[in-house]
C-alpha cells in the first residue's frame, strides 16, 4: 500500500454504461477522496450537477470511497465513477480485451464480434443504445462529428489552467506526472540494455514529455500533433535551444505514415481515448 501522503497513479472509469470499466483518463494524486472526485470530474468532464451526486468505487472491488475521508490505495487502482448509482461492475476477476482483427479475416472477425458482452446503455449525453455494435456503428457515422469536436475543444485551450502544463493534463501535477514518467522510462531501458537515439511524441500537445522526459534521454524528438494551435505553441514551450533537437508534424495520428524503423522510442500518452472504437466495425 502507498501511505496517505504520498502520491499515487490512478486511472478513472465510468461506473455503468457502455465505456464501464475501461480506463478513460489517468492521473498522479495523493489518496484523498475530496482530490480524487475533483480530478475525476475534470479528467472525465463531469457537470456541476454530475458532481454532487457523483460516488467513487475501486473498480473490481466494489469498495466505496466516503467522501471527505482519506484512504489508502495501490498504484495503478482504477477508480470508478458513479453518477449516484450503485456499483455496476463485476467484483474480481479480470478485463480481457478482444484481439485485433486482419482486414478481410473472417475467422479473426468473427472471434471479436462474439466476445462482445451484450449490453446496453447510455452515453454521456444520454442518449441509448441497445448494443455495442448500435453504439460503434454511430460512432463510425459520425467520427467526423465527434473528431471535430475533440478539435474544437483542444483549439478552445484544452483543460485551460494557469499553465501549459496545467491545459494539457487538467491538474497541477505535471512535474510529478512526468518525473514518474521518467523513472519508468529508465527502467525500460535498463531493463532491455536499450539507448536512444530518436523518439516519436505521438499526440505531443505542448511537447511536455518531449520537454521533461524524452530529451533528457534522446538526441532527437519527433512531435506530432493534431492541434495546429498547440503545435505551433510547443516551439516556444520548448525553447530555440531544445527546438533544434525537434521536428514538428501537425496531422492526426491516424493520418502520419513514418518511414519503417525511423524510432527507436514511439511514446503515446493519454491519446487513445479520442479515437473511436472502429477497428470493431
Amino acid at each position: 500500500m502507498v501511505n496517505v501522503g504520498d502520491s499515487i497513479r490512478v486511472s478513472f472509469c465510468l461506473n455503468a454504461g457502455p465505456k464501464a470499466g475501461l480506463a478513460l483518463a489517468a492521473a498522479l494524486c495523493r489518496p484523498d477522496t475530496d482530490e480524487l472526485l475533483k480530478i475525476a470530474s475534470n479528467k472525465l468532464r463531469l457537470k456541476k450537477a454530475e458532481v454532487g451526486r457523483a460516488r467513487l468505487f475501486v473498480w473490481k472491488s466494489g469498495l466505496e470511497l466516503v467522501r471527505g475521508e482519506k484512504t489508502e490505495l495501490q498504484n495503478d487502482t482504477v477508480i470508478a465513477v458513479s453518477l449516484g448509482e450503485d456499483y455496476a461492475g463485476s467484483l474480481g476477476g479480470a478485463v480481457h480485451a478482444a484481439p485485433f482483427k486482419k482486414e478481410g479475416d473472417a475467422t479473426e472477425k468473427h472471434a471479436v464480434q462474439t466476445s462482445i458482452p451484450q449490453i446496453s446503455g447510455r452515453d454521456d449525453t444520454g442518449r441509448l443504445y441497445a448494443s455495442l455494435h448500435e453504439l460503434w456503428s454511430e460512432q463510425k457515422a459520425q467520427r467526423g462529428v465527434f473528431y471535430a469536436a475533440n478539435g474544437a475543444w483542444w483549439d478552445d485551450g484544452g483543460y485551460n489552467g494557469s499553465t501549459d502544463e496545467a491545459a494539457m493534463i487538467g491538474d497541477e501535477h505535471s512535474e510529478l506526472d512526468v518525473a514518474e514518467s521518467g523513472r519508468f522510462l529508465d527502467s525500460l531501458l535498463r531493463a532491455h540494455g536499450l539507448r536512444v537515439g530518436s523518439a516519436l511524441d505521438a499526440g505531443a500537445g505542448v511537447g511536455r514529455v518531449t520537454k521533461h522526459v524524452l530529451l533528457k534521454r534522446c538526441a532527437q524528438v519527433h512531435l506530432v500533433e493534431s492541434c495546429a494551435a498547440w503545435s505551433k505553441q510547443s516551439k516556444r514551450y520548448l525553447g530555440k535551444k531544445r527546438a533544434l533537437s525537434c521536428a514538428f508534424t501537425n496531422v492526426r495520428l491516424e493520418e502520419f505514415h513514418p518511414s519503417p524503423n525511423s524510432y527507436d522510442l514511439i511514446w503515446v500518452q493519454w491519446t487513445l481515448q479520442y479515437l473511436i472504437d472502429e477497428v470493431y466495425i
